[in-house]
């Protein structure tokens, strides 16, 4: 069960850079893998470490967009890292780390949300 998460979550991370990418960016996506057989995903402070992991490495995923010159640039990557992160949690699906996410502000997609009949 734990590899068929990790690889949903390969999945939402090289989703959302497709989806988040500037046109000019090209045919290229990222990914990023994120390991977590060693965490037992029911206990919140393991979640909260899952949630880190996720978080690096969406800001990988989104590195390209960071070019730390403009507030657009920035408003890109930031947006970019948001949604990989939010993805990410959805395709996960533990309850411990929606509810950690949720804490800190991810938002799940309303169409996501209609989808699962939530």
């Amino acid at each position: 069960m734990k590899n068929l998460t990790t690889l949903a979550a390969i999945a939402a991370l090289t989703t959302c850079i497709l989806s988040a990418a500037p046109a000019h960016a090209g045919p290229e996506s990222r990914s990023e893998t994120v390991h977590f057989s060693d965490l037992n995903t029911a206990d919140a402070k393991s979640s909260a470490i899952l949630f880190d992991r996720i978080e690096i490495a969406a800001k990988s995923v989104c590195r390209d967009l960071d070019k730390r010159g403009t507030l657009s640039a920035r408003e890109q990557y930031y947006k970019c890292v948001r949604m990989v992160l939010s993805n990410a949690v959805v395709l996960i699906d533990i309850r411990t780390l929606n509810t950690f996410a949720a804490a800190r502000g991810v938002q799940v997609p309303d169409a996501i949300k209609v989808a699962r009949g939530n």
